[in-house]
């Protein structure tokens, strides 16, 4: 997250269609990187009131579960959205408008 923040602060000002080729990608970071944060702070806050209170309906444990999850199976991605902001303007700009 933090190369592309520093890719994007560097370059709009010299190179904004560069910038602006990689602002979906870079939303799409943006949003992974930040949804596995809250994620991970909802299973830590479970896990602490579990302690506390138990969990006999599983609703604690479940919390944790789908952390482990989005962190093996979305939270990946974000590698590859972050290749896409600081390596994709090449072939976004290279399309022809008139050929879309």
């Amino acid at each position: 997250m933090e190369r592309g923040v520093t890719y994007v602060l560097q370059n709009y000002e010299t190179a904004p269609g560069r910038v602006a080729a990689g602002a979906v990608p870079f939303l799409q970071l943006f949003g992974t990187v930040g949804s596995g944060w809250l994620v991970v702070k909802a299973a830590l806050a479970a896990e602490a009131r579990a302690k506390l209170e138990g969990d006999a309906t599983g609703f604690y444990a479940s919390k944790v579960l789908v952390a482990t999850h989005y962190a093996r199976h979305i939270l990946p991605l974000a590698h590859s959205y972050l290749v896409s902001v600081l390596e994709g303007a090449d072939s976004t700009l290279a399309f022809d408008v008139a050929c879309l």
